[in-house]
């Protein structure tokens, strides 16, 4: 579970910047301790979902480090602004962006347009019809858009915060989380063998 820079001391651009330490942290862990045959499920609520979908769909940024997209067995986005487009002209997402929307800076910030027409990863996003920080639209639009295996958990009441609930009381969605992972588990992540 790691952290990153956060805006406005930081953009997007410092942010990749962490995430790509993290992953290759992630992967030195992994063949350490001998669990090179496992693959990632890379998750985050809000701005963490963001860049979950940064690190899970962008292939020039993980060749770049010597990796690749088969690293990943799925992508768990919970009330995330997936297709930052669909945000209110906030100041905390040109911030994040590091640009105005339209302009090169927050085009590349935007997690939808790394959306690829062979994407084979599991999507699951669980987003609320009522979340007034990550407008619905965020999830929908990249949910439309993605051409891999998906699921769409929408809430109906929950707000922005409330749509973690999963973590407390919300066991609707604590199970379809669940059941989602134990797929994943079951069809996309061999079995490891500690060596």
């Amino acid at each position: 579970m790691p952290a990153y820079r956060l805006s406005p001391w930081a953009a997007y651009p410092q942010m990749r910047e962490d995430l790509n330490l993290t992953i290759l942290q992630i992967v030195h862990l992994l063949k350490d301790n001998g669990f090179t045959e496992c693959r990632i499920m890379a998750g985050g609520i809000s701005a963490g979902a963001t860049l979950a979908a940064h690190l899970v769909l962008d292939r020039e940024a993980l060749s770049s480090l010597g990796l690749d997209q088969s690293i990943f067995s799925g992508l768990l986005s919970i009330a995330g602004p997936l297709d930052i487009t669909e945000m209110p002209d906030f100041l905390a997402v040109r911030s994040y962006a590091g640009g105005k929307r339209g302009s090169p800076a927050f085009e590349k910030a935007n997690p939808a347009r790394l959306l690829a027409q062979d994407s084979q990863i599991s999507a699951m996003i669980v987003h609320s019809k009522r979340d007034a920080i990550v407008p619905f639209a965020c999830a929908t639009s990249f949910y439309h858009k993605y051409k891999g295996p998906k699921t769409l958990h929408t809430l109906q009441r929950a707000s922005h915060l409330g749509t973690m609930r999963f973590a407390t009381d919300d066991l609707d969605t604590a199970r379809t989380i669940r059941e989602w992972m134990h797929h994943l588990s079951e069809h996309t992540i061999p079995a490891s063998k500690p060596g």
